[in-house]
């Protein structure tokens, strides 16, 4: 990582084990390396994609329906990054219909992040990963930074 500009380090979540395994392995990193973490959820719209009416402007109730899951998303963010109140950490959530794995490397290059911390998996199903692959995958193919992948051993212990 380049010393002269602030360091910034991008972790994608979706609040599981893997994700958290990133997590701690970014914030021990982000400690060693005196770098801030941006943590990033993002939201799919697909009540919006789905549910609107004949001139494409979205329903009321899909409207509510979206902001629901999105205050739902922005407490359970609240929750997650409870265990990392110390570290330098700074979050947004994304409703975004775009694939993930181009989200993130599109908030990753407008961050200007030197490192991608994410798990191996996340939550998808085994049919979903054989027809399309993952997401991880997908990041580290087309991302313009580094991208570490934390595979969910448990080298760094609980309290990292």
């Amino acid at each position: 990582m380049n010393s002269t500009k602030e360091q910034c380090m991008l972790v994608p979540t979706d609040f599981s084990d893997y994700a958290t395994e990133a997590m701690h392995r970014a914030v021990r990193l982000a400690g060693l390396l005196e770098a801030r973490i941006h943590v990033l959820y993002v939201m799919e719209t697909a009540v919006m994609n789905y549910a609107s009416d004949i001139d494409g402007m979205p329903m009321p109730v899909a409207i509510e329906v979206d902001r629901s899951l999105l205050e739902m998303a922005q407490k359970r963010m609240e929750t997650w990054l409870g265990s990392w109140a110390d570290a330098d950490v700074t979050h947004e959530i994304v409703q975004d219909p775009t694939p993930l794995a181009r989200v993130i490397c599109q908030v990753a290059e407008d961050k200007e992040v030197q490192l991608i911390v994410m798990g191996k998996h996340g939550h998808q199903s085994a049919l979903e990963h054989l027809l399309i692959g993952s997401t991880t995958e997908r990041v580290v193919r087309h991302a313009s930074c580094s991208v570490l992948v934390a595979m969910p051993h448990g080298i760094l212990g609980e309290a990292s």
